[in-house]
């Protein structure tokens, strides 16, 4: 009897495992500055979930994510505005930097 109880143990560890494995979240994060550029690497799809935009103030400003497309294929070049509207909402002089919130799909 206390055979079959390890394995059944034994049993929903490995289950537990697995989910963890199968279930891996592929979200990042991007920061790059206004007019750059970046190019989605082979065989990987990307969508844009959402995007921020700050200066050297200590927060961040929700962007629209209208000026990117849906989804970005392998190969594909992500342009980053060089002027957003909610820039104005930042100091003059500051450096702008883009925080785009990235989920791989592929």
């Amino acid at each position: 009897m206390k055979e079959y109880r390890y394995k059944f143990i034994l049993f929903f560890i490995m289950l537990f495992f697995l989910k963890l494995t199968i279930a891996q979240d592929t979200s990042f994060v991007k920061t790059m500055y206004a007019a750059s550029y970046i190019v989605v690497p082979k065989n990987k799809t990307w969508e844009i979930k959402r995007a921020y935009i700050s200066g050297d103030d200590a927060y961040n400003i929700k962007i629209s994510t209208s000026c990117f497309k849906n989804t970005y294929s392998a190969g594909d070049t992500i342009r980053i505005p060089f002027y957003v509207a909610e820039m104005e909402l930042l100091s003059g002089n500051s450096i702008k930097t883009y925080q785009l919130y990235i989920k791989e799909t592929k």
